[in-house]
Order: C-alpha cells, then structure tokens, then sequence
C-alpha cells in the first residue's frame, strides 16, 4: 500500500481593503487626522501602504511614499481636501499588494467664511416696497442669485435660484 499525500487550498478572492479615518474624515482647518490601511473589515492592518489621491491634487508628502501602520496627516489645510484610497502589502508577503480600497472622502471645515445676507435699502421695508436681497460669499461663484417672492394676499413665499 502505497502513501499520497493531496495537499488541498482554499482559494478566495482578495481580502477587501479598507482606508479609514481617525478621529473623523471630516477634520478642521489646522487639525490632524490619522489615516489607516487594513483589511478583514477593520481587524488587520497593513504593515506597509501608500496613499492615492483621486483628484490628482499633489499632497508632496505622499510622493513615492511607503507608510507604515498609520499616516498622521497634519495640520491639513485645504490642499488636504479630496478623496483617497490605499494599496497595502500583506504582513505574510510584503511583495504583494492588495487592491485600492474603496474612496474615503476627507473634509477640511473652516476654511471658507460664513455668507452674509444684506438688505437694500434697508431691513425696514414699508409694505408694497421691494427690497433687494443680497448674499456674500469668499467662494467665487458659489452662492448664484436667489429670487424670493412673497404673495401679497396670501403670504405665500416662493423661491428660484438664478444662475
């Protein structure tokens, strides 16, 4: 009687990666925010991995760059704004590279001034006067024009936007 030996794998498809955010992925002008590459839904992290950014934005730091666990990432200003993805070497072979994770979107607030709303002639205004409605913003073309009519009789109010 002769001995075989049958060695048999289980193959699957790649392990799903995964980038995430630390504290959030929405982060204030001049914070920080700690970005991780894993895989298995959370429970492993990649020992090494590289950062995309989507939008083609150059972050300098991510150039050519291995990063290792985590990447601190800070203090973000808006060029840090976009969407991201990681690529990371399993620690059982670091030749091999997952797949690009799913995009994360990071948020930078703070970096823009609220609008503001100023009345004309003045924010008195006489029944059956018009008065013109007028919205600032520091986004250059953000805010177009909004029409606002009130119905005389009804009270009834509508709104159009502009371009």
């Amino acid at each position: 009687m002769s001995l075989m030996v049958v060695s048999v794998a289980c193959v699957g498809g790649q392990d799903k990666t995964f980038l995430s955010a630390q504290p959030s992925a929405v982060v204030p002008q001049g914070g920080n925010v700690t970005l991780r590459c894993h895989y298995r839904r959370g429970f492993n992290n990649f020992t090494n991995f590289t950062l995309y950014k989507d939008n083609g934005s150059h972050v300098p730091i991510f150039a050519g760059r291995i990063f290792q666990e985590s990447f601190l990432m800070g203090p973000v200003t808006s060029a840090h704004a976009g969407t991201y993805r990681c690529r990371g070497s399993y620690p059982h072979s670091p030749t091999k590279w997952s797949a690009l994770s799913d995009p994360l979107v990071i948020m930078v607030t703070g970096v823009h001034k609220k609008p503001s709303l100023l009345a004309l002639p003045g924010p008195l205004v006489k029944s059956g006067e018009t008065v013109i409605l007028q919205c600032s913003s520091d986004i250059v073309d953000s805010l177009g024009e909004v029409c606002t009519n009130r119905d005389r009789e009804t009270g009834d109010t509508s709104t159009d936007q502009v371009s």
